[in-house]
């Protein structure tokens, strides 16, 4: 095995690290977490297979991490040629959804009309503070808020949760859900720049030379 090789593996396997980072920090400690605290605590969710952790299936996590993989794969294909990200930036998108899924706790019953367009005008704002690869995120963020909505909706049609009854609002699913999945578009196009180019340090082989003596 060449110096060449050994160097495209040790960075495969830096960017594989980063993208099973990435996935378990979203599944476990945003959606899981946060579906858990905000939804299934406050009755805006209830799930009707087990086995059960206080009301929350624990079916839902591999569920959540299998769909944070998906979003992470989509998104990096509009990340290709993107510069790199450092782990720092994640923080506060992070941070930024984590405060919608909050709200959507909160509010999410008694004001789901004026959660909706608050949720869409953070978003817009956010957008326009965007000085980095504007277009993408965006893009990302409208696929998020049409794909999310839908395939929460189509699980709960097949029986494994339900929203609260005042919450089926389209297709099984609250309104304000896609402005919550809005504004993680930000968040899964920092996570893929991260993932494929930037935070951990990558660790180069040295290069050996070769001489005979007589």
């Amino acid at each position: 095995m060449n110096d060449s090789t050994t160097q495209a593996g040790v960075e495969f396997g830096s960017a594989g690290y980063r993208a099973v980072i990435c996935v378990l920090l979203a599944g476990l400690g945003l959606f899981s977490f946060g579906d858990y605290f905000y939804h299934v605590r406050h009755g805006l969710v209830t799930y009707n297979v087990g086995p059960f952790v206080d009301g929350q299936s624990v079916l839902v996590w591999p569920v959540f991490i299998a769909g944070v993989a998906l979003i992470l794969a989509v998104t990096s294909l509009f990340t290709r040629h993107a510069t790199p990200a450092s782990f720092s930036k994640l923080v506060v998108p992070f941070a930024m959804v984590h405060a919608a899924y909050f709200s959507s706790g909160v509010w999410g019953v008694s004001r789901p009309t004026e959660l909706t367009w608050a949720l869409v005008a953070l978003w817009v704002v956010r957008i326009a503070l965007t000085s980095e690869y504007r277009a993408q995120t965006v893009v990302v963020s409208l696929l998020l808020a049409v794909c999310g909505p839908f395939a929460e909706g189509l699980v709960s049609r097949w029986g494994f949760f339900d929203y609260a009854p005042a919450l089926k609002q389209v297709f099984g699913v609250p309104y304000w859900l896609a402005g919550v999945y809005l504004n993680g578009g930000p968040l899964a196009v920092m996570a893929a720049r991260w993932v494929r180019t930037g935070g951990l340090p990558r660790v180069n082989p040295p290069s050996l030379s070769h001489r005979t003596t007589a």
